[in-house]
């Protein structure tokens, strides 16, 4: 029997709706793919998939709001700076100053690391670009980025992927009043545990070399967690960001006011 490999742990329970929704297709599609019966989680598997359509009933309403067509709207500009982006950096890999090709060079190999980021989830898309600019605009790439004459699209990427964060946090605010929504999602959730639990259960039974489907499923929730945790941080660390400039208006306000800033107890 191997050594027991254990389920990465992912606060799914934080994530946002459209986040958790991409998260459990993505899960439901292992499944699929390797056969819930074969990885030997059938019952667990089916109580998952139809909790999760029941939710997407009543998510759907919310998909269709007008805000959507705004956020849509804005996940096509940034989509479209990103694309600029890495074209003009692409044209620089053949120019005849040696020292613009090998900026080219540097830039492109820090976009083309994320992949095909325009093709994520919405939030898996807003990480992926946070990324991309925090290694644009460190010590290492800054440089470069001027040698290209890039600092105007980098600025206007990184305004593109804060005004899409916005929007999507008023859609989530607009998402919050609706109980059946929260409620059915608990259920998945529910669900979703059962069926982590089922898995953790057969590894401990049966160790992972009596099913080489078991072995796949864990190997690739793994790797599925593995992002979603990084997702999730940097939705964290947006939200911790904006707080902090928050409390910095608040402390401004009273400066200018003559009142008292804000006292930690």
């Amino acid at each position: 029997m191997t050594t027991l490999a254990i389920l990465i742990v992912v606060a799914f329970y934080k994530f946002r709706n459209e986040t958790f929704v991409q998260f459990i297709k993505d899960i439901l599609e292992v499944l699929n793919r390797l056969g819930s019966g074969a990885v030997g989680v059938k019952a667990v598997a089916d109580q998952l998939a139809a909790a999760f359509d029941a939710m997407i009933a009543h998510l759907d309403p919310v998909v269709k709001s007008d805000i959507t067509a705004k956020i849509e709207e804005q996940d096509r500009f940034r989509d479209g700076t990103l694309r600029a982006l890495t074209t003009t950096a692409r044209a620089n890999l053949h120019h005849l100053d040696a020292a613009r090709r090998e900026a080219a060079a540097r830039v492109t190999s820090v976009i083309d690391h994320y992949g095909s980021v325009a093709r994520r989830t919405y939030d898996d898309e807003s990480a992926a670009i946070d990324d991309v600019l925090r290694e644009l605009t460190s010590a290492t790439h800054a440089a470069d980025v001027t040698t290209l004459g890039l600092g105007a699209l980098v600025t206007q990427l990184s305004d593109a992927n804060a005004k899409f964060f916005e929007l999507m946090h008023d859609r989530y605010e607009e998402e919050r009043p609706s109980a059946s929504m929260h409620e059915s999602r608990v259920v998945v959730e529910t669900h979703l545990n059962a069926l982590i639990a089922r898995v953790e259960a057969s590894v401990t039974l049966l160790g992972l070399d009596s099913n080489p489907d078991l072995a796949a499923f864990v190997e690739e929730y793994n790797r599925i967690a593995t992002r979603y945790k990084h997702v999730l941080a940097q939705q964290q660390g947006r939200r911790d960001a904006a707080r902090e400039k928050d409390d910095s208006s608040l402390v401004d306000e009273g400066t200018q006011t003559g009142e008292d800033g804000p006292v930690e107890e």
